[in-house]
């Protein structure tokens, strides 16, 4: 896990490096060069843990319960928890960008359902399948096919 100096630094050189932080996160122009940025930056350690967060952030805007999320992403209740309390206390910018990933997500998955629906309605089954199977089957499809979270 990355550690903080315990060296003292003073507010002003600290809210300059974090402005700089964020200026250059904000001039990135687009999601590649954002990638990159971040690839170079960060460890994989820290891609991770920030990439988890922002993660269990979506999950709780999607409305999934803390146990599933725990389950689905391998975090401890107590960072979902955490990530929950960042959410209500001081997330309302967070929100709204979730909210709006949330929503892209569902018409993506509305869409994705509703075109697998069509392609498998184009051409029936064999001969002497059983029905109810078989729609089974295609709804089982659609579900592996659906995002993760």
């Amino acid at each position: 896990m990355p550690q903080i100096s315990k060296r003292f630094v003073k507010p002003a050189v600290k809210e300059k490096i974090d402005n700089l932080f964020i200026e250059c996160i904000a001039e990135c122009r687009n999601q590649n060069e954002a990638a990159n940025f971040i690839n170079v930056l960060l460890t994989k350690t820290e891609k991770t843990v920030i990439a988890k967060r922002v993660a269990i952030a979506l999950m709780l805007t999607k409305g999934y319960t803390a146990t599933d999320i725990d389950e689905k992403l391998k975090v401890s209740l107590a960072t979902v928890y955490t990530v929950k309390y960042w959410l209500e206390e001081k997330g309302s910018e967070i929100n709204a960008i979730l909210t709006k990933i949330a929503k892209r997500d569902q018409r993506q998955e509305l869409d994705n359902q509703e075109f697998q629906r069509e392609a498998d309605s184009l051409f029936p089954p064999p001969p002497g399948t059983n029905w109810r199977n078989y729609r089974r089957f295609q709804n089982e499809k659609i579900l592996k096919t659906s995002a993760p979270f």
